[in-house]
């Protein structure tokens, strides 16, 4: 307050009052349900807010965004601000009051990563045993939170090492094909996934429909055998004797590789009886020696012979027969004994035939 004297009386009392300020204005951002420096798959809103306590008051706010937390602000604001920017950005901020005292930038670091991570489950696989499975995850701007393998269709029961990991071993207890299915999650919540195809196998491939049938005659010395087999498969045919698959290399390779329509030539045979093998794999199962198809057929390539001058002549080929037969007899085996007996079964009806044939003709000649 103050007064002025004029040397005999005092002015009246005026009295004015004077605000100092120097303290800057304080600034605050929200983002509602988000919380700064975490990672989310959404946009971020972010109110700002200034306040200067007793202060000459808040004049002007400022901001500004980057993904190097440098920038000075510059954008007044007024309205709350969205943040879309993929991978680490900042919002950066300073209010000044109305006698100009500004407060020091403050920022804010806001994480949005709505990509998710690239996922690949690995290989398709053909087993029949528990294997590990490779797969890669790449991370996208987040880094990634979990892992998770799945069983997404197939009949019985997959077992998995370590459902949480990103490779892991797999086996199945029931033969089938099976869907695998490996789900990724990263920090800010994207969840991508892969599968696989899991094909179990432990059956060996079966043969049928075998043509011509084991036991049977023939007269080509390279025979071609055709077959069908249950799935799938390459064969072999040899004659080397009882093989695995594995020991055929060497041998004829049947032609329908990855069919089940197979044809085999096989080496050249010898006049008699021949053992024949087949072995065949799918690729996973294999024959073994204990599984491989044996066949038995009687190379023949003699024409019988009947003479119209002799009457005696078809007596003869039958006593040449059973002593062929006895003769034989002495070394071979049971089961060769009854393929032999068979084989003169059939070379008695061919000469009886040609008998009737002959004694035909004779008698249309008299």
């Amino acid at each position: 307050y103050c007064r002025t004297y004029d040397g005999t009386d005092y002015s009246i009392e005026r009295t004015s009052t004077y605000l100092v300020d120097s303290t800057a204005p304080i600034t605050t951002a929200d983002a509602g349900a988000y919380t700064f420096d975490t990672w989310t798959n959404v946009n971020v809103i972010v109110t700002i807010a200034c306040a200067d306590g007793s202060g000459s008051g808040c004049s002007i706010t400022l901001y500004c965004t980057d993904t190097d937390n440098t920038c000075v602000p510059n954008l007044t604001y007024t309205v709350p601000v969205e943040i879309s920017t993929e991978g680490v950005s900042y919002i950066r901020y300073a209010s000044t009051d109305v006698v100009n005292n500004t407060e020091v930038t403050k920022s804010q670091t806001i994480k949005i990563d709505t990509g998710g991570p690239a996922v690949n489950a690995g290989t398709d696989k053909t087993v029949k045993a528990q294997f590990t499975q490779d797969a890669v995850a790449t991370a996208g701007d987040s880094p990634i939170a979990s892992y998770l393998w799945s069983k997404v269709s197939g009949t019985g029961t997959i077992s998995f090492g370590t459902l949480t990991a990103e490779d892991t071993t797999i086996s199945s207890d029931t033969d089938g094909t099976f869907v695998i299915k490996l789900t990724v999650t990263d920090m800010a919540g994207n969840s991508n996934s892969d599968t696989m195809i899991l094909v179990w196998d432990t059956v060996i491939p079966t043969r049928s429909s075998i043509s011509p049938a084991s036991t049977s005659t023939i007269t080509d010395s390279t025979q071609t055998i055709t077959f069908t087999t249950s799935e799938n498969a390459t064969c072999y045919v040899s004659t080397d004797g009882d093989e695995a698959y594995a020991n055929m290399s060497d041998d004829n390779l049947c032609t329908g590789q990855g069919t089940t329509s197979q044809s085999c030539t096989t080496p050249t045979l010898i006049e008699g009886t021949n053992y024949i093998y087949i072995a065949c794999t799918d690729g996973t199962n294999p024959d073994t020696v204990d599984t491989n198809e044996r066949l038995i057929y009687n190379l023949d390539t003699t024409t019988p012979q009947v003479q119209s001058a002799g009457g005696n002549s078809m007596m003869l080929l039958v006593l040449q027969a059973q002593a062929k037969t006895k003769e034989q007899s002495q070394v071979y085996t049971q089961e060769q004994k009854q393929i032999l007996i068979a084989q003169l079964k059939v070379k008695l009806i061919e000469l009886i035939q040609q008998l009737i044939l002959l004694l035909q003709e004779q008698a249309r000649n008299r």
